[in-house]
């Protein structure tokens, strides 16, 4: 383990867990109950994507109250995508050691997906450049992590080379939890948002990844930015009218780990505009889930509504017990 240090291999991804340098102990889950959350937090830049820079009182007034609402739910566990290590276009905040030491979680698993010296996104005005990026996604945890692992996702081969020569990697973080008497292991995903074709690939090689892990102890979580299956409307998205989901399979085939959605389908076809999560000041459409072993128990299972306007998605709760624990 790496104790309070970025400690980055070749390939730009952190090399393995870091630990911080506060106090905190191990909980004790008197109820035999795992709180879990996943938030993709727009890298502290809240709901709205920024034609100029948030400034440094921004992002944290946004990460605070981030803060403010996994307080309130007071989970073990925190999937997080969309987090900056430190980047120009987020004032250089370590966002990963601003939440974890804030909300005293000592164990991150993070991962570098988007590491460039200068981006010129978006493309006017000039100043609002995002400049130097270094983001990705992390796991954040009050348990001990160990046995890291990821997956880099290819980019899509439809777009041109220079645009992934810019663009930021799509990537799947394994990381293993003890929690009491058992061993959980956690997988962090971010897919691909435009691209369908690339994502339906992602989500075929995050199944391969997934299977060389064996039992049912498992938590899969993040933004997979596909809709369910039995979704209503596919395309004419207010905030996207041109954006056509239609033909998306990436959900179903993310069904073929085995795992379970902490929201059932009944569940979803019920109420479906109760699960949305995107995006967060009017969701009209789910991208971010949370999937269980089978040998789990989901006490509660609901998105977090009034995280709206903290970030551009709307964060997923739940409550889960093993057997034994």
């Amino acid at each position: 383990m790496i104790p309070f240090g970025l400690g980055m291999d070749r390939k730009g991804f952190f090399s393995d867990i870091v630990v911080g340098d506060w106090g905190g102990d191990v909980p004790s889950e008197a109820d035999g109950i795992l709180r879990v959350v996943t938030w993709n937090i727009h890298f502290g830049a809240g709901p709205q994507e920024p034609r100029a820079r948030p400034s440094r009182k921004a992002v944290h007034r946004f990460l605070d109250g981030i803060c403010e609402i996994l307080e309130h739910v007071r989970p073990g566990i925190v999937f997080v995508q969309e987090c900056d290590f430190r980047s120009a276009r987020s004032r250089n905040v370590d966002q990963m050691r601003y939440l974890a030491r804030k909300l005293g979680y000592r164990y991150m698993a993070p991962t570098v997906t988007w590491e460039k010296r200068y981006v010129p996104y978006p493309l006017w005005p000039p100043r609002a450049h995002y400049g130097r990026v270094l983001s990705g996604q992390v796991i954040l945890s009050r348990y001990p992590l160990d046995a890291m692992d990821r997956l880099l996702f290819p980019k899509p081969r439809g777009n041109p080379w220079w645009y992934n020569f810019f663009y930021l990697d799509r990537c799947v973080t394994k990381v293993r939890a003890r929690v009491g008497e058992i061993n959980l292991t956690l997988f962090n995903v971010h897919l691909e948002a435009f691209d369908r074709e690339a994502r339906m690939e992602q989500a075929r090689l995050l199944v391969g990844f997934f299977r060389r892990e064996r039992g049912s102890a498992n938590v899969m979580a993040g933004d997979f930015n596909a809709l369910p299956g039995g979704a209503a409307r596919k395309k004419g998205f207010p905030d996207e009218p041109d954006h056509d989901m239609s033909g998306d399979a990436t959900i179903e085939i993310v069904g073929g780990t085995g795992l379970k959605e902490v929201v059932g389908s009944e569940a979803y076809a019920r109420n479906e505009g109760k699960y949305f999560t995107f995006p967060s000041s009017a969701p009209n459409r789910r991208l971010d889930y949370l999937f269980v072993g089978p040998a789990c128990r989901v006490i509660e299972a609901r998105v977090l509504t009034e995280a709206a306007g903290l970030s551009d998605h709307l964060p997923v709760m739940t409550a889960l017990q093993w057997p034994g624990a």
